[in-house]
């Protein structure tokens, strides 16, 4: 058809995600890059939408054997990236949790 060999709607033709991670006994380190490359929102490759880079950060406690205390940033250099055309990601993201595991 007349979109024959086209690339696929909203796919990148690449993406990288590099995860660090470390432990140092009761506490916990980490950190993720994720960086894909742009892609069409139609059939047509028409409607392009812009590649993004993303970093997140995380960090935890273990207060005992079942207990666990994280924090973690998401989007930390508050991106501004869309996924979809129009459909805006969040920004900077905090979160705290208290973790249970028994």
């Amino acid at each position: 058809g007349v979109n024959d060999g086209n690339l696929l709607q909203r796919r990148s033709q690449g993406k990288l995600v590099v995860a660090v991670d470390r432990d140092f006994g009761s506490y916990s380190f980490g950190a993720t890059l994720t960086a894909e490359g742009s892609r069409y929102d139609d059939q047509a490759n028409d409607d392009r939408v812009a590649g993004y880079e993303r970093l997140d950060l995380r960090a935890g406690y273990r207060i005992n054997k079942q207990w666990q205390l994280q924090g973690k940033v998401e989007n930390l250099l508050d991106a501004e990236y869309e996924t979809v055309e129009y459909y805006n990601q969040p920004g900077r993201s905090a979160f705290i949790i208290l973790r249970y595991q028994p």
